[in-house]
């Protein structure tokens, strides 16, 4: 059963960003178009549940799951394109990187954690492996996200803090 849940953790980082750019059709006044992207996307559904779901059981329909999530990002950024000026590597090259540096650093900590010659951190005990790898995926992801998108994230929390009542109005 874990297979499924790893599959779906595609679903899982995308699909906030399908939805926030799915907003944007209704703010711009054209939900026809996010309506043909989502008619698109049960199309695809479909042919993946059909020729995926029988041989592939639980894991096909997962991955039949992702394909449509996967088609429906795609055509919406494309349709996006038309209402808003933004860069498509600006916003996923950032996440990107730090996905992959915190996978890779959870990955080392449980190899380092397996050849331990330490009783408590063997391989073994799933609970102490799960809150290792989490922690230090958080911690690396976190990092690399920081060290890349600073200012970003500094102007973030200046407009929120506006936004609040600190008093005064921040530069953005």
């Amino acid at each position: 059963m874990v297979t499924p849940f790893r599959l779906l953790l595609v679903y899982a980082l995308l699909d906030p960003v399908r939805a926030t750019m799915s907003g944007l059709f209704v703010a711009a006044g054209r939900p026809e178009q996010l309506a043909w992207s989502r008619g698109v996307q049960l199309v695809v559904l479909l042919i993946g549940l059909v020729l995926l779901g029988r041989p592939f059981g639980i894991n096909g329909v997962a991955v039949a799951v992702d394909s449509m999530l996967v088609v429906g990002l795609v055509i919406t950024i494309i349709q996006a394109k038309a209402h808003a000026d933004f860069s498509i590597s600006r916003l996923f090259a950032v996440p990107s990187l730090a996905l992959l540096a915190g996978v890779g650093g959870a990955l080392a900590a449980v190899q380092v954690m397996c050849t331990s010659t330490s009783a408590l951190f063997t391989c073994a005990n799933l609970w102490i492996s799960g809150v290792i790898k989490g922690v230090v995926f958080v911690a690396v992801f976190a990092a690399v996200s920081l060290a890349l998108e600073r200012d970003e994230m500094t102007r973030m929390w200046r407009m929120l803090l506006d936004l609040f009542g600190r008093g005064e109005r921040a530069p953005i």
